[in-house]
Formats: C-alpha cells, structure tokens, sequence
C-alpha cells in the first residue's frame, strides 16, 4: 500500500535475503560461518536448512546476527542517502526486523533523519 502510493519502504526481511543471496555482501561470511550444508543445488542459502540451525542454538543465532545485521544496517543507510539524493520531499515508514529492533541494533536515528 505504502510503495503503491510512492512512499519508501525499507523491509528489513527483504533487505536480508537480498544481503545473503549469492554476490551479498553478508553472503560468503555466512557460508564460511556455517559451511556449505546450508546452500541449496544453485549456491543459494538454503534460509530453512539455516533457520534449523540457528533457531536450535542461541550462540548460532548470534553468529548469524553479527554477520548479517552490520550488513542489513549498512544497506538500509544506502537506502536512505539514495531517497535523499533525489531531493524530493518524502517520508518513510520502517519496518525493522524483528532480531534487529529487539537486540536493539536498529536504532531510527541512527540511520538519518526522517522527514514528515
């Protein structure tokens, strides 16, 4: 609703699959992190393999986050400089990921000033 009225949305699980995927920029870290079980036939992130995984062991799960979420952090701060370049006025409505805004790493203000 929010993008179809031309409003930026930044989606944090979107954000994460597209910072694992081959090429990512979280994506050989988390393959080296947890071996080369998790990845399907195509080199792909098997995210199902790698959810039995980390969900079944707390310290997996932090070593999956300390990989991913500087990452996920990092892209959503490109997001923001590349709306603000384009010198419109604009708002923004963020969905953090729930790991992110629960570990507090997600912080609004961090990520740049956020215009009505």
């Amino acid at each position: 609703m929010l993008r179809e009225a031309g409003i930026p949305v930044l989606d944090a699980d979107r954000i994460s699959r597209e910072v694992t995927a081959p090429g990512g920029r979280a994506y050989d870290a988390v393959v080296e992190s947890f071996g080369r079980g998790i990845l399907r036939d195509d080199g792909s992130i098997d995210r199902k393999r790698l959810g039995e995984i980390v969900f079944a062991d707390p310290r997996s799960r932090e070593r999956l986050e300390a990989i991913t979420h500087p990452a996920i952090f990092e892209r959503m701060k490109e997001a923001i400089s590349g709306i603000e370049r384009k010198d419109t006025a604009w708002s923004l409505w963020r969905r953090p990921h729930p790991r992110i805004g629960e570990k507090g790493a997600f912080r609004v203000g961090d990520l740049g000033d956020v215009r009505p």
